[in-house]
């Protein structure tokens, strides 16, 4: 099978990829879409300096993989760039989320993004401008169970006049792990409530308003 358009560097042969580093960048929807589609947007998470996926982003893909097969036919939108903190190797985070679910049964043809971001909000509004120029039908965003109040938050303002359904993954961490993810999850949450709702830093705010409930 021939390389598809508009790949540039990134190559889908059929299944397989070929990318060059960092070559696939975050406002770049590569699968063009010509009818209204499901969208599985799954969110970024840890891997380690190798790029093996932490035990979060296995949870994450593995209901991916799962949302994937019960809805033929839709595409996948792959979140995860870089940050000291989840990603430090010279690809997206993306890139391994995606070698992982092609090697369970996920057609690349079906993988139309990368939205590299290092955060939540960085994540959803690369995904937004992705997808705004595009039939999207509804939008399944696949995270952690502790993450999913958050990022519905996030999603339901960033994709305002979508149908946005937050999915949770459960994965298996130490009670320490578990414990400081949920602190951190409290965290956020109290923040976005005493600053009045989501805001997009002005770096990303594209003109339709930093706030939202």
């Amino acid at each position: 099978m021939a390389a598809k358009a508009g790949l540039g560097q990134n190559v889908l042969v059929g299944d397989r990829f070929a990318v060059a580093p960092g070559a696939w960048g975050p406002d770049t929807l590569v699968g063009m879409m010509s009818d209204e589609r499901d969208i599985v947007i799954v969110l970024g998470a840890p891997n380690d300096a190798a790029g093996a996926l932490s035990a979060i982003a296995l949870a994450r893909a593995r209901r991916a993989i799962e949302e994937y097969r019960k809805r033929p036919g839709c595409n996948v939108l792959l979140g995860g760039g870089f940050g000291e903190r989840f990603n430090t190797t010279s690809r997206p985070h993306a890139y391994y989320v995606a070698q992982h679910l092609i090697r369970n049964g996920v057609s690349g043809d079906d993988i139309v993004g990368f939205a590299e971001g290092s955060n939540t909000v960085e994540e959803a509004v690369l995904a937004r401008r992705m997808l705004e120029n595009h039939s999207v039908q509804r939008i399944y965003v696949i995270t952690s169970d502790f993450h999913c109040q958050r990022a519905e938050l996030i999603y339901k303002h960033v994709f305002a006049g979508y149908e946005v359904m937050v999915l949770g993954a459960t994965a298996r961490l130490s009670s320490a792990e578990e414990a400081e993810r949920r602190r951190h999850e409290a965290e956020g949450l109290r923040r976005i409530r005493e600053q009045g709702g989501v805001i997009i830093p002005p770096i990303l705010d594209d003109g339709r308003g930093s706030h939202g409930t």
